[in-house]
Order: C-alpha cells, then structure tokens, then sequence
C-alpha cells in the first residue's frame, strides 16, 4: 500500500490587520508556508517514526511572502483543481473572478 503524505501549511508573521464578518479583529499573515514528508520510495509500508535511515525521506518546504492576491479562477487555472464547487453555476464564474482583496479589508 502507499505510504502517506505530510503537508503541513501555516502562515507566520502579522502584516496588518481586518475585521471578520463578526467583527472581530483578524491577523493578515506576512508569509504562508508549506512543509512536506515522504519516503521516497512511496511503497516502504512503514510509518515514518519506524525509519531509521534518513536516506529513505524526503522532505522539502516552501516560503512565500504574502504580498499578491490572485482570483480562485485563476488558481483553478494553474492547478486544475475545481473549488466551491456547491456554487450555483449561474454564478460562480463571476464569483471565482473576483480578486478584491478590499473586500477583505487588505489593502
């Protein structure tokens, strides 16, 4: 059986702040980040706290500033991922065009 995969993903540091829909004070995050663990073979049928040989793992991770938004049309574009897919059809083009980021009190 395949063995599995760690994806961890997280945000640190504060670049400004919103309010969310209650009005609560929110955090905007200065950068997100991305961490990953496997065996690199994909098939040991170990878990990972029963390897002992570092040679086995893989591990990488990824660090970007939180500096641009982007549309999820365009997310989707670049990933083939689909999102929101319980949006009504006759509008979720238009919503998944959006790219406000005032809307979510960013500046």
């Amino acid at each position: 059986y395949p063995d599995t995969l760690y994806n961890v993903t997280g945000t640190y540091g504060v670049q400004g702040y919103t309010t969310d829909k209650e009005g609560n004070r929110v955090a905007i995050p200065q950068y997100c980040w991305k961490v990953l663990l496997r065996t690199k073979s994909g098939r040991t049928g170990k878990r990972i706290d029963q390897i002992t040989d570092a040679s086995q793992l893989a591990a990488i991770g990824y660090w970007a500033e939180n500096s641009s938004t982007t549309s999820v049309a365009d997310i989707e574009e670049k990933t083939g991922y689909k999102f929101f897919t319980m949006l009504d059809e006759a509008i979720a083009a238009d919503v998944k065009a959006q790219n406000n980021p005032s809307d979510w009190g960013i500046n």
